[in-house]
């Protein structure tokens, strides 16, 4: 908890969410939503808003997006691959 109601009521330093570490919350906008610095696995620093990653929606800066989809193209390139002729 914060003194005199400032800042958020929880404070995500330090915590982990998927790739995500939590670095110190950035700034509120009009709806009272809280955003937080956060730097990926990747080193990427990006600043989102609290709910997104703490309801899992957002679990890196977008690199799980990209390293899924390379996997996916790689396993899909070895199923299409002919087998070798023994």
């Amino acid at each position: 908890m914060t003194k005199a109601g400032i800042g958020p009521a929880v404070d995500l330093t330090g915590k982990r969410f998927g790739r995500l570490t939590v670095l110190a919350v950035s700034h509120k906008n009009k709806h009272r939503d809280y955003f937080w610095r956060c730097q990926c696995d990747c080193g990427t620093v990006k600043t989102l808003k609290a709910d997104d990653f703490r309801n899992k929606e957002t679990r890196s800066c977008g690199c799980l997006q990209l390293s899924r989809t390379r996997d996916e193209r790689i396993h899909d390139e070895q199923l299409l691959k002919p087998a070798a002729a023994t």
